[in-house]
Parts: C-alpha cells; structure tokens; sequence
C-alpha cells in the first residue's frame, strides 16, 4: 500500500478535508477525495466502524490503483489498431500515388510521341512551338509535384531531366519571336533522347544519360559548324559574313566550355581549335577591310583543315 495512501486515511481519520489532504501530502484534490471515497467503501462493505485492517485495506487500495492504470492488453490493442489504420492510410496513399505517375507517364509519351512525329522536315509556327512550350511547363509542374519538390530525386530521373532539355529548347525557340516560323530537323541525340523517352517503363526510370547526351551534342554541333565553315572554301565573303561566322565560333566556344553539365575539360583541343579559327577571322577581316573589293576568298589555312581531319578521324576510333 501506497505510504501517501495510508497516510491521506491517517489525516481523513483525524477529520482533515481531502482539499487539506492533497495539500498536505501532496496530490491532487480528485486523486485524496477518492482514496477518501475508497476506504469509506471499503468500511462499508467490511460492516466496520472505521477499525479496518491494514492488510484489507491494502488489498482494497490496490484494486483501486489498478483501476486507475489502462491494462496492457488494452494499449496493445490500441497499439495495433492504431497502426494498421496506418497501414491503410500509407497504402492507399501509395497506390494514389502510383496511379499519378502513371498518368503523367502516359502524358509524358504523348507529348514526346507528338514532337518526334513533327521533328524531322517539318515547318513549325510560332503559336505550335508556343502551344508546346506550355505542354512542357505544365508537365514539368506534374513531374515536381508527384516528386515532392525533391531537387535530388528529380535530377537524377529521366522524365525530369528530358522535360527540362524540352523546355530549353521550346522557350528559346518561343523568345525568337511571333514572326518567326521554323523548321525542324533535329539532331541525332535529340531523337535518340525522345526514343529513350518514349521507351521508359516507369515514371521512377533514372537511366537516362544527361552528361552523354550533352557530349553528343557539343560534339555534333563542333562537326556541323566545321563541314560548314570547309564547305565555304573559296567563297568570296564580305565582313558581315566574317560576322556572321565569328559569333558561330563564339557561341560554339561558350557550348563546349560549360563547366555544369559534366563535359568541362572534354573539348580541350576542340576549343584550341576554335582559338585559332578565330585568329584567322580576325586576320581576314582586316584584308577584307583593306581590300578595294571589301570581299577576299574564304580560305582555311591547311594547319586548321588537317587538325579537324585528326579531331574526326580520332572521335570516329574511339
């Protein structure tokens, strides 16, 4: 028996009130009333006149605090409840989840189905490129939604980062201007991107290689500018084509020198290359301008003609 108990009687007998008892032994008022209530009980059902054995009135208390403690079985219970209805909650959020992604999934194809059809010889608007632009935010938004916002997940996932390729590309296309019309012959990776896209199973799919699919194309785009810049051999050029031909080799330079998409350090030679295409333009604008014509023969020095041939030669071997 509890000494506060035995004690909280001793004063109940001297004629203390339970609000003078739970100050006095330091309970509260609810908890001194009923042990006061419980002895009385107990005299009660013994037929005493307030002699009650210490023995009796130990048993009677426990009882009591046993009645004042949920059983184990109980919480158990109350336990197991609890988490199988949270069981049922994480499972039809999961399977909430899972049909979400499947539906962006099949929007995800849809749109890369549509782009693919059109990608190759076809003239584009401005209101289609403008209406695809949005297509692409809209998914980008789905995409970071069922992904929760997560930066990690979702740079390493392939839908993320094929839509993000997607949206560049509309939106740069979409700040061209209304006049503008365009039609598209896409490259070979950005075919091959799609293709993969379109053969994911999973909305989860993170094998998507964004770093080769950036090599692919700084590498195709150098190969594209040089069959152009050779094909020019022996053209008559004025300035302004030099101009043209100088910001090409800049905005090539800036392509291969990005150090935030994994290639940096890959297109050393590539880039020293470009350095020299460019002394050479420098060269020939100053004869251009010296000229009485205003307009020389476009002719790469054959150092340049044969480092392009061993950059393609090598790139072809490995």
């Amino acid at each position: 028996m509890k000494p506060e108990f035995k004690e909280a009687v001793k004063l109940h007998k001297q004629g203390h009130t339970a609000e003078e008892i739970s100050d006095e032994i330091g309970v509260s008022r609810a908890t001194a009333y009923r042990w006061i209530e419980t002895y009385k009980g107990s005299l009660a059902l013994a037929g005493s006149n307030g002699e009650y054995e210490e023995e009796e009135l130990e048993e009677t208390h426990a009882e009591d605090s046993a009645l004042d403690q949920p059983s184990l079985s109980g919480i158990e219970k109350a336990n197991e409840l609890k988490e199988r209805e949270l069981s049922i909650i994480e499972r039809r959020d999961f399977v909430e989840k899972e049909k979400t992604k499947r539906s962006i999934l099949k929007e995800f194809k849809s749109l890369l189905s549509g782009i693919k059809e059109y990608a190759s010889g076809f003239r584009w608007g401005h209101k289609e490129v403008s209406d695809v632009a949005l297509k692409v935010e809209e998914l980008e938004e789905s995409l970071q939604e069922v992904f929760e916002f997560d930066d990690n997940e979702m740079c390493h996932n392939s839908a993320c980062q094929i839509v993000g390729i997607l949206k560049d590309e509309f939106n740069h296309l979409v700040d061209s201007g209304a006049e503008y019309s365009f039609r598209f012959d896409w490259s070979h990776e950005k075919l091959n991107m799609l293709d993969f896209g379109l053969s994911i199973g999973s909305l989860d799919n993170n094998e998507f290689d964004l770093e080769n699919y950036v090599r692919q194309g700084a590498w195709n785009r150098f190969v594209k500018f040089t069959d152009g810049l050779r094909s020019r051999s022996g053209e008559s050029v004025s300035n302004s084509d030099v101009s043209v031909i100088q910001k090409s080799v800049g905005d090539l330079i800036e392509r291969l020198s990005v150090d935030d998409s994994g290639i940096e350090g890959e297109f050393d030679e590539e880039l020293a290359l470009l350095e020299d295409i460019k002394h050479y333009l420098e060269e020939l604008a100053v004869r251009i301008s010296e000229n009485i014509w205003r307009s020389k023969r476009f002719v790469l020095p054959e150092e340049i003609s044969e480092k392009i041939d061993e950059l393609i030669e090598n790139n072809q071997g490995e």
